[in-house]
């Protein structure tokens, strides 16, 4: 199977769909990168889907449950199963009335495709050519070559301000339509389960590899001869690390600061990166939210994780205890992150220093991920009047677990203190 790649990388959802589908398929079929085309074994989709399937454990419907919406998107998830043979009535869940849903997860799709590549692996095989390239056909973008001609919503919506942009027809106040092959959606699927990290509320999130990492670990390979399906295993299974750094702890997501100087203090996404001798690997944490039967990106962050962490030693250790999930800082988080979006909203009281601890969370981000050094003092200042906030409190008669958390950010400041004099030293 040859798979000839002409969409540049970009940081549209479709871009990096398509881009961790290419790596999840080189990382679990192998194959051999040359300077036109890339050459999969035939059966490459059928590797892929059947370690998806064993991957999942057979949880994968309720693991990756971002939905897929209407009409258009049961048209093509239609032609979708009837292309691979599928008979698409006994696909769909009934409703109490018998009539079929018009919605599914995109979880029970790919575990569907992932079924057939066990019980009928012929159906996936490919012996020809994929032509991934950007045709333009009247006022549609068509992404691959031959039939069916596939639109869904997830790729549609979100890519509307992406790459491929009405600007690059005559006029620009038309709107433009955009299609996949089949081939290409198989691809997109294989991406959006590698990359999907969890839903919490109506919001998705996802840990894509940067489009230019995948880009760039195939230009190595042309280069140098170097085996791009090691190199994109090595740098997927080091990204796995951040993404269970965030499941673990999926409330962090509301305040985006917070989960990325998480991934950034994590020592085990650090370890991950030097076991593989990796010094850099560039991320992006993307959070898609359904609005109706549109989707809409509301987050779309870079992070950058390090082999050898901006901090390290004593400080390092004690920023990581500062983020743990037993810490009061995020313990004000995860009542903030509840309070944001609950329906019962008002019943929940926030932490007394909740704008304190917004506030140090932010500075902390900016030390840690974006490695500004002025940003330390400024998170033990904020510290400081959290703690002083508690004791006002306390002398007021309050309590409520404030005396604990109070002494806590105390132990923290003297504690940074002491690290910050050792760095200075």
């Amino acid at each position: 199977m040859r798979l000839v790649l002409k969409v540049p990388p970009d940081a549209s959802i479709l871009s990096s769909t398509l881009y961790e589908g290419i790596a999840y398929l080189l990382s679990v079929a192998g194959g051999e990168v040359r300077p036109d085309y890339i050459e999969l074994p035939d059966d490459a989709f059928v590797r892929a889907f059947r370690s998806v399937a064993d991957e999942s454990g057979g949880g994968l419907e309720k693991y990756l449950e971002i939905a897929t919406t209407g009409k258009n998107d049961k048209n093509s998830i239609n032609a979708i199963l009837n292309s691979l043979g599928i008979k698409a009535q006994n696909f769909w869940p009934k409703k109490r009335r018998g009539e079929e849903a018009s919605k599914v997860s995109y979880g029970r799709l790919i575990a569907t495709i992932a079924e057939l590549a066990v019980s009928r692996p012929e159906a996936l095989a490919r012996s020809g050519e994929i032509n991934v390239s950007v045709w333009f056909k009247g006022k549609e973008v068509v992404i691959g070559l031959g039939k069916p001609l596939l639109t869904l919503a997830l790729f549609k919506s979100c890519d509307r301000y992406g790459s491929l942009r009405v600007w690059e027809f005559t006029s620009i106040s038309e709107q433009v339509g955009q299609r996949l092959s089949l081939d290409v959606a198989l691809i997109c699927l294989l991406g959006l389960y590698s990359s999907y990290v969890r839903r919490v509320g109506n919001s998705n999130y996802f840990l894509f590899l940067d489009p230019s990492e995948v880009a760039e670990a195939l230009s190595t390979s042309i280069i140098s001869g170097d085996d791009a399906s090691k190199i994109l295993r090595e740098k997927m299974n080091a990204r796995n690390a951040g993404k269970e750094v965030i499941a673990e702890f999926p409330e962090a997501t509301v305040i985006p600061s917070a989960i990325l100087a998480r991934i950034a203090l994590s020592l085990r996404l650090a370890r991950a990166l030097d076991e593989r001798n990796i010094e850099v690997l560039r991320l992006r944490l993307v959070r898609v939210d359904e609005e109706g039967n549109i989707y809409k990106v509301y987050g779309d962050t870079p992070v950058e994780a390090r082999r050898q962490p901006y901090v390290k030693g004593d400080l390092g250790r004690s920023l990581s205890e500062h983020v743990s999930g037993s810490s009061p800082l995020m313990h004000c988080v995860r009542l903030f992150a509840r309070k944001s979006q609950s329906q019962g909203a008002a019943r929940i009281r926030l932490c007394e220093e909740n704008d304190h601890v917004l506030k140090a969370i932010d500075a902390l981000y900016r030390f840690t991920a974006l490695m500004d050094p002025a940003a330390l003092a400024e998170y033990v200042r904020h510290l400081r009047d959290a703690a002083d906030a508690l004791e006002a409190l306390l002398r007021s008669g309050g309590d409520g677990g404030a005396a604990g958390r109070m002494r806590t950010y105390r132990r923290w400041v003297a504690g940074l203190d002491r690290a910050v004099g050792e760095l200075i030293k």
